[in-house]
C-alpha cells in the first residue's frame, strides 16, 4: 500500500475511481445578484470550476464505467425574495438578458448520459415535487444510460439534511470527495465539517477514528485516510484509523462580503480556507488536476 503524507508536495495522487467524488454545491446564477449577497471573491472561481469539471470528465471518458462521480447539489430556496428562489429571474445571462437565479452556471451545467452513449447538458431544473412530476422523473432515468453524474437539491445550508448525499456517499463506497462550489462561508464550510465529521465517527467510509491517534502520524494511500501502530518489522500491528479523505478545492470556492462590513471578501475568503485546514486537505485546482492525472497514467 502506498503511503503519503496528507499534506505532501506534490499532491499524492487522488484516485481515478467510482470510489472518488467531485461535489458540487450550489454552482447558480443568482449568486450574481450582488444586491443580495455583495461583493464575491476569487475572480478564477469559475474558470477553475470548469477546469476541475473537466479534468473529471476526461477521466470519466478515458475509464468509462470504472471513473469518478460528480454529485451536482442545487438549492432552490423556500423563500419567494430570494435570488435562488425559482421563480425569480435576473439579468444573470452573459448578454444581461433574463435567467432564473436557480439555474446553474454555464462553467458548471451537470451533464447526463443517453441510453444510446450521447451527452446531454442540464442548464436548468426543477425539483418533482408532485407525485406525477416524480413519476415522470423516474421515468426520465430509467431512459437514460449509466450515469457519472447525479443531480441532487436542498433547501438549506447542508448538504446532508434531508438530500440521499450520505446515503450514496455510504451505498457507492465513495472514499474520496473533492468538495467545491458556493458559498464558502456557507453550504461549502457546512458540507466539509459535516462529512469530515461523519468521517472521523466511522458513519462513512470506514471505522473512522477507533483508537487514540496522533494527526501527524496519518498518511493517505491516494483513496482514504489511514493511522496505524506499525511493529519493529514494519507490519501493522493495530488499525487506529480508517476514515475518507476529504479535499477541498480552495480556488473553486467562492465567498461574498457585504458592501457596508468593510472587509475585503478574499481577506474573508482566505480566513474561511484556514478554518477548514482541520477538516479537509485543502488543495489548489491545479494541484487536484495533477492529483488525477496521476492516478490515471499509473
Amino acid at each position: 500500500m502506498p503511503r503519503y503524507a496528507i499534506n505532501a508536495v506534490p499532491i499524492p495522487p487522488i484516485s481515478a475511481k467510482p470510489s472518488t467524488a467531485l461535489l458540487v454545491i450550489d454552482a447558480q446564477l443568482g449568486f450574481q445578484n450582488r444586491a443580495h449577497f455583495g461583493s464575491p471573491s476569487n475572480p478564477s472561481f469559475e474558470r477553475n470550476l470548469a477546469l476541475l469539471l473537466a479534468a473529471f470528465r476526461e477521466t470519466t471518458d478515458e475509464l468509462e464505467a470504472a471513473a469518478p462521480r460528480i454529485f451536482h447539489v442545487q438549492h432552490p430556496s423556500v423563500w419567494t425574495d430570494h435570488p435562488l428562489h425559482p421563480s425569480h429571474t435576473g439579468p444573470y445571462n452573459p448578454d444581461g438578458t433574463p435567467a432564473r437565479g436557480v439555474d446553474f452556471l454555464p462553467c458548471a451545467y451537470p451533464v447526463m448520459t443517453n441510453l444510446d452513449g450521447s451527452k446531454r447538458v442540464i442548464t436548468s431544473f426543477d425539483e418533482p415535487k408532485t407525485p406525477e412530476q416524480i413519476k415522470a422523473a423516474a421515468e426520465r432515468r430509467e431512459k437514460g444510460g449509466p450515469q457519472n453524474e447525479m443531480l441532487m437539491t436542498k433547501h438549506g445550508q447542508s448538504v446532508f439534511v434531508n438530500t440521499p448525499l450520505e446515503s450514496i456517499l455510504r451505498d457507492r463506497g465513495i472514499t474520496t470527495l473533492v468538495v467545491c462550489g458556493t458559498a464558502l462561508d456557507g453550504a461549502v464550510s457546512t458540507a466539509v465539517r459535516t462529512a469530515q465529521n461523519l468521517a472521523l465517527c466511522g458513519k462513512w467510509g470506514g471505522k473512522g477514528n477507533v483508537e487514540d491517534a496522533a494527526v501527524g502520524d496519518l498518511y493517505t494511500d491516494g483513496e482514504k485516510v489511514v493511522g496505524e501502530i506499525v511493529g519493529d518489522d514494519g507490519k501493522r500491528v493495530q488499525e487506529l484509523v480508517d476514515m475518507p479523505r476529504i479535499i477541498l478545492v480552495e480556488d473553486a470556492t467562492r465567498s461574498f462580503i457585504k458592501p457596508d462590513t468593510g472587509i475585503d471578501p478574499d481577506v474573508a475568503h482566505r480566513v474561511h480556507v484556514e478554518s477548514l485546514r482541520e477538516y479537509a486537505d485543502v488543495r489548489t485546482t491545479e494541484e487536484v488536476v495533477a492529483g488525477l492525472a496521476a492516478s490515471s497514467s499509473s
